[in-house]
């Protein structure tokens, strides 16, 4: 298994059962993917890969192995995002009604 990873950063970027170089520098993935060339990406065989490791949110590196990407920040799911704020915006008018029913009593 290979594992490519960003020169920058050393975060993992994608996997490939195979690998493939074009003249140009480019690298082939084993699903047809091109990718950057061998200046901005590097390219890392391994034996296996640890289950729970996944691109952008694990780095790798001979020395260091894999390891947790410092700067990774967890995706936002936007959609459950707004639906918790249209309920608290509900509640929040449910409880001013309230108040100013119970204001005029």
């Amino acid at each position: 298994m290979y594992i490519i990873t960003s020169k920058q950063d050393k975060r993992i970027t994608d996997f490939s059962e195979t690998i493939e170089y074009e003249t140009n520098g480019n690298i082939i993935l084993d699903n047809g993917t091109q990718i950057g060339c061998f200046r901005e990406v590097e390219v890392h065989k391994v034996e296996e890969i640890p289950e729970e490791v996944c691109t952008e949110k694990y780095c790798y590196t001979e020395e260091k192995g894999f390891y947790v990407n410092p700067n990774y920040i967890e995706p936002v799911d936007e959609r459950a995002e707004m639906e918790a704020l249209k309920e608290q915006i509900t509640d929040l008018q449910l409880a001013l009604a309230e108040l100013v029913e119970g204001g005029n009593a």
